[in-house]
């Protein structure tokens, strides 16, 4: 049986797709850049955000919409 892995956009660790999280990244007006995040990262990336809202994922019900300027 094959698995079915993703690397880390942030730090680049492989992961089972099972225990990776989406989220879309915004950093300007309309500007989302999609990623794909392991559970630290994920982390790390919600304690430096400005706001986040939870939003339906393409994989998954638990993404994030996570906004990295000051509101």
């Amino acid at each position: 049986m094959r698995q079915v892995t993703i690397d880390c956009d942030e730090c680049g660790t492989r992961l089972p797709i099972e225990q990776a999280k989406e989220a879309l990244i915004e950093e300007d007006t309309n500007t989302y850049h999609l990623v794909d995040l392991c559970p630290k990262c994920l982390d790390k990336q919600l304690q430096g955000a400005a706001s986040v809202n939870d939003t339906d994922g393409y994989r998954q019900q638990a993404a994030a919409l996570i906004n990295r300027k000051a509101s």
